[in-house]
């Protein structure tokens, strides 16, 4: 595969399991000149026994974890893991940014979007009114707590609610793509809805078919897979959910310019005021390019 990507640079490949120890031996792991290791498979598991298997052998290297489940984010944690990505979680903080402070939110993508990206623009996620959440698998239930957190009115529309469990206030049993269980969720009175199923087209078909109902929403959709970049470009949602590259942008952040992670976590601790002097400085010295 990595023959075909055609890549800019040289990258060394090994076909092998990570899982096992004697593979990431293989690869490098014990070399004086190991700096980092960085687990993103889709297996929660085999992610936790490579970052075992790297602080054992190698105690001092950098070891980097993508994770989706908080019972294996703590495992990962209780021997020292530097860095723990949950994608889910990571996506409904920037919500939770967005809706407290929209300028600080802006400043962090801003800074951290790849180089030659055109300056995305400001958003605002509506603070008051009535929130409509599809799907309540990991992501639903991550972006639920967020809203609740800010006191926001929700309900949540579920397909399957005896496989992924529900919130204490029930759920509207259905996938959202069809009018009747948008009526029974309140869509009327909605100002805004999460599409955030694990199948896009379902999610395209729930901001679509809201859409229909009612001009007034603030969107935000889940994409699953790359290929659909089109379509969810084409669909002009406010905020998309991307797995992969929210994963791929933080861990490019922590290699590229680690102090940069570091300015951001103290950036959290500013007044919104702050940030949206700093996004002025920031546009005097740009084009419409995010700065390098």
């Amino acid at each position: 595969m990595l023959k075909l990507q055609n890549l800019r640079d040289y990258v060394p490949a090994l076909h092998a399991n990570a899982r096992t120890p004697r593979h990431l031996l293989e690869a490098g792991l014990g070399h004086r000149q190991c700096a980092g290791v960085v687990a993103l498979t889709n297996d929660n598991e085999v992610n936790l026994k490579i970052a075992i298997t790297s602080k054992l052998l190698n105690p001092h290297v950098t070891v980097i974890c993508r994770a989706d489940s908080h019972d294996i984010e703590d495992n990962m944690a209780s021997f020292g893991t530097d860095y723990i990505i949950d994608p889910f979680d990571t996506f409904a903080k920037y919500l939770s940014t967005a809706l407290q402070t929209p300028g600080l939110y802006l400043l962090q993508r801003w800074l951290t979007e790849k180089p030659g990206t055109l300056l995305p623009d400001p958003v605002y996620p509506p603070t008051h009114g009535h929130w409509i959440v599809g799907g309540y698998g990991r992501f639903g239930k991550a972006v639920f707590n967020r809203l609740k957190k800010e006191e926001i009115s929700i309900t949540v529309m579920e397909a399957m609610p005896e496989k992924t469990g529900e919130p204490k206030q029930g759920v509207v049993r259905g996938r959202g793509t069809e009018e009747d269980t948008l009526t029974e969720a309140d869509i009327e009175h909605a100002v805004g809805i999460v599409a955030g199923t694990d199948n896009d087209a379902n999610n395209l078909s729930i901001v679509m078919t809201a859409r229909a109902m009612t001009n007034k929403l603030f969107v935000i959709a889940r994409q699953n897979y790359r290929e659909n970049d089109a379509l969810f470009r084409a669909v002009d949602a406010d905020m998309v959910m991307h797995p992969s590259a929210i994963v791929a942008g933080k861990i490019w952040v922590l290699l590229a310019t680690p102090m940069l992670y570091e300015f951001m976590s103290l950036a959290a601790y500013q007044e919104e005021d702050w940030a949206c002097a700093l996004v002025s400085r920031i546009a005097g010295l740009v084009d419409n390019r995010v700065p390098v």
